[in-house]
């Protein structure tokens, strides 16, 4: 172990392990959010460095259009053995910069992985952008560098302040990460943060709007045959409207069957199942499935959604969406979405992330309690009031954000529609219930 007490950090002796680990505390002094950050900064990049080492750097980033932030995060741009680099991403909300953030990076040249912990707790781990990169190079000598200006529209407007580096020859493990955070100001949001409680419902008033078990056949349209093509010819007349070319639907004694006939397939195989009633802009909204494989799948509940320039989100002058992720998230309809139950194929990805469009800007990142958990049932509740919204799986607050109106545009704060996505790895997922209150 090696403590750092300036911005150089020299080689140590038998050179750069192979497995190690670096710790980097550090804060954006002057700076009240990155998302926030130099008003007049509307469009383009804002971050700087936070480390670089001879065969990894690490940079926070944050990107805004049209005066809100789209994306944020810090990149890790990893040497390969043949001398590329490839990227390694932490997707974060948000950097406080009156607030002390602890970063590990972890790295390990045989596995060719990369993970890291803020403030002591285990984010996702780090995809590689790129399915050609090469490996990770061994370790080459050199000293390395910490800290650095912290640019917004090309202007400087803050130095990233060190507070503390140590580096490690292996892996941390969760335990000892998150002692070495202790005294440090929590999470909340920006990464994956872990909550505790359930969902306060004291002192609201619950209306029953929808109830469903799922128990008889549905009222529904296939999204083929609202369309001529790629046009819309008519409007749904159903109370449900199933999108995705390969997704089906089928009622049951224990519920609602969503299943693809296309697994594999992660352009035409995804499921979208909508209920077309506008349901209230603040709401509590409750429903329980069960995975084929809890480990194996994503889920997606988009609510609030509305078409800002129209009456509905299956107007004809909309494209069809044909349960491709882009055509939800970015352009014609406006939505908050949250994904409580997320693996990337194989593996648990250990966040609930919440996201805001049109924009897939991400607000908020809680705590995946459901993807490892078994085969369920799992129950997942949101309460939104305004801009507050609360998630909750398994009766554990999962995620929270309360949106500004500012950073990512205006609150959606108009009923909406409810929809639920399953991306094509899920194979098939049996819903058992779904239920939504109007909240006052």
């Amino acid at each position: 172990m090696s403590l750092v007490q300036s911005e150089t950090l020299n080689m140590p002796e038998g050179g750069w392990p192979r497995q190690g680990s670096l710790l980097v505390e550090f804060s954006l002094p002057g700076i009240p959010g990155t998302l926030r950050a130099a008003p007049e900064f509307t469009d383009g990049y804002f971050g700087g460095r936070v480390f670089e080492l001879p065969f990894v750097e690490a940079r926070l980033w944050t990107s805004r259009v049209r005066g809100r932030t789209s994306r944020s995060g810090i990149n890790f741009n990893v040497l390969t053995r043949d001398g590329t680099r490839k990227t390694q991403q932490l997707s974060l909300s948000r950097l406080d910069g009156d607030k002390r953030y602890q970063l590990i990076y972890i790295w390990d040249v045989d596995a060719d992985t990369g993970s890291t912990f803020l403030q002591g707790v285990p984010q996702s781990d780090l995809g590689h952008w790129g399915a050609d990169a090469a490996p990770m190079a061994d370790p080459p000598e050199g000293a390395g560098q910490l800290g650095g200006e912290i640019l917004a529209g090309g202007q400087t407007v803050t130095r990233l302040q060190i507070h503390r580096a140590e580096l490690f020859d292996r892996v941390l493990p969760e335990a000892e990460s998150a002692e070495l955070a202790r005294g440090l100001t929590p999470l909340s949001g920006e990464g994956r943060t872990i909550y505790t409680g359930t969902l306060d419902l004291d002192g609201l008033t619950l209306e029953p709007v929808f109830d469903t078990d799922f128990t008889e056949a549905l009222d529904l349209t296939l999204e083929r045959d609202l369309l001529e093509g790629d046009a819309r010819i008519r409007l749904p007349e159903t109370e449900w409207v199933l999108e995705g070319p390969n997704a089906t639907a089928e009622a049951g004694e224990d519920g609602l069957l969503l299943r693809t006939a296309a697994a594999e397939d992660r352009r035409d195989g995804h499921i979208v199942l909508w209920n077309t009633r506008e349901m209230p802009a603040d709401f509590l909204f409750e429903y329980s499935f069960t995975p084929k494989n809890d480990e194996r799948g994503l889920g997606i509940i988009f609510f609030n959604t509305r078409n800002p320039n129209g009456d509905t989100i299956f107007d004809l002058d909309l494209p069809p969406r044909f349960g491709r992720f882009r055509d939800y998230i970015m352009g014609a309809i406006d939505s908050y979405h949250v994904s409580p139950w997320a693996t990337d194929d194989t593996a648990p990805r250990r966040t609930a992330n919440m996201r805001k469009n049109s924009g897939f800007m991400l607000v908020a990142v809680g705590n995946d309690v459901i993807g490892g958990a078994g085969p369920g049932p799992h129950t997942v509740r949101i309460l939104k009031r305004g801009g507050h919204v609360r998630v909750e799986s398994h009766g554990v607050l999962a995620l929270e954000y309360r949106d500004d109106g500012v950073s990512h545009g205006p609150v959606h704060d108009q009923p909406g529609l409810i929809g639920l996505r399953f991306m094509a790895h899920s194979e098939e997922v049996r819903v058992h219930r779904m239920r939504v209150w109007a909240v006052e």
